[in-house]
C-alpha cells in the first residue's frame, strides 16, 4: 500500500459511486481515514462491502448536502468519529431535470445550484476552521469543463458548475494564509453511471446492450476528443490523490482538465 496520505481524514461527497467511488478507493489504497457521503446508504452500503470499507478506517453518512442541515450533520459526525477533517473532495453534484435552456424552469435551477453551488459555500464555513487547524488542509473539488465550455443543454448545470470554479478560485485566496490549498479538477466525457442515465435521457439505450444507436453516440463523442478515447474514473482519482497530498502543497487556485484534449482553448 502507498501510504502517501497515512492516516488524513477525507471527507468525499457524492461518494457512492462513480467519480467518487473511485476516489474513494484510491484513497483508502494510500491509507487515508474515510469519510463517505451521500445522499443513499444502500449505495455506501454496497461500496465499504466491496472494498474492504470498515469501522477501523471509515464512516458511512446519509445526507443530503444540498440542505443546510445536512451539512452540519455530515460534519458533526465526521468530527465524533475521527475528531478532525483534514481535507475535503467536494464531489456532490448533478443536475436537477434536464434540457435546453426555454425547457429549464426555475425550480430545476434553483435545486442544481444548491446541490453544486450552496453545498460548497456551506461546506467550505463549516470546515475552515478544521482544515486550517489541520495545518495542510486540502479542498479539491470536480467540476466540468461545460463551466468553461457550455453546450446546447443542461444550460443550469454548467452555470452551476462554472459557478463552482470560481467560488473555489476565491476560497483558494482567502484560506491560502491559514495553509489551506484549494484546487478544481473538471473532467470531460467519462464513463460513468451518469454518462449511461444520460444517454437514457436522451431515448439511448444502455451502452452494455450493445444497441448501435448508443455506440454511435459514444463515438461521435470520442471523434471530438483528440485522444480519441473517453475517460475513466482511475484518470481522475489519480489527480486528486496528488493534490491531497504533501507533493502538491504550493498548488493552489488551480483548475485542471481531465478531458483528453477536448477543450482547444489555451487558457
Amino acid at each position: 500500500m502507498d501510504a502517501a496520505l497515512s492516516g488524513k481524514v477525507v471527507l468525499v461527497t457524492g461518494a457512492s459511486r462513480g467519480i467518487g467511488a473511485e476516489i474513494a478507493r484510491k484513497l483508502s489504497s494510500q491509507g487515508a481515514l474515510l469519510a463517505l457521503c451521500s445522499r443513499h446508504m444502500d449505495g455506501l452500503d454496497l461500496l465499504a462491502s466491496q472494498n474492504g470499507f470498515n469501522e477501523d478506517n471509515s464512516i458511512l453518512i446519509a445526507e443530503d448536502l444540498s440542505e443546510e442541515t445536512g451539512v452540519t450533520s455530515c460534519t458533526r459526525l465526521v468530527l465524533e468519529r475521527f475528531g478532525r477533517i483534514d481535507a475535503l473532495v467536494n464531489n456532490v453534484g448533478g443536475a436537477t431535470g434536464r434540457g435546453a435552456f426555454l425547457d429549464v424552469p426555475d425550480n430545476e435551477w434553483i435545486k442544481t445550484f444548491e446541490t453544486n453551488v450552496l453545498s460548497l459555500v456551506r461546506l467550505a464555513k463549516i470546515l475552515k476552521p478544521h482544515l486550517s487547524h489541520s495545518g495542510q488542509g486540502r479542498i479539491v473539488t470536480i467540476s466540468s469543463t461545460t463551466a468553461q465550455e457550455p453546450g446546447q443543454f443542461d444550460p443550469h448545470y454548467s452555470s452551476a458548475k462554472a459557478a463552482v470554479t470560481n467560488l473555489s478560485k476565491h476560497l483558494a485566496n482567502i484560506f491560502a494564509s491559514d495553509g489551506i490549498t484549494v484546487n478544481v479538477i473538471s473532467p470531460g466525457p467519462i464513463l460513468t453511471d451518469g454518462l449511461i442515465e444520460f444517454m437514457s435521457d436522451i431515448n439511448l439505450k444502455n451502452i452494455a446492450s450493445g444497441d448501435k444507436e448508443s455506440e454511435k453516440f459514444l463515438s461521435g463523442m470520442k471523434s471530438r476528443i483528440p485522444l480519441g478515447d473517453l475517460g475513466s474514473t482511475a484518470d481522475i482519482a489519480s489527480l486528486v490523490s496528488f493534490l491531497l497530498s504533501n507533493d502538491a502543497g504550493w498548488i493552489t487556485g488551480s483548475n485542471f482538465r481531465i478531458d483528453g484534449g477536448k477543450n482547444r482553448s489555451i487558457f
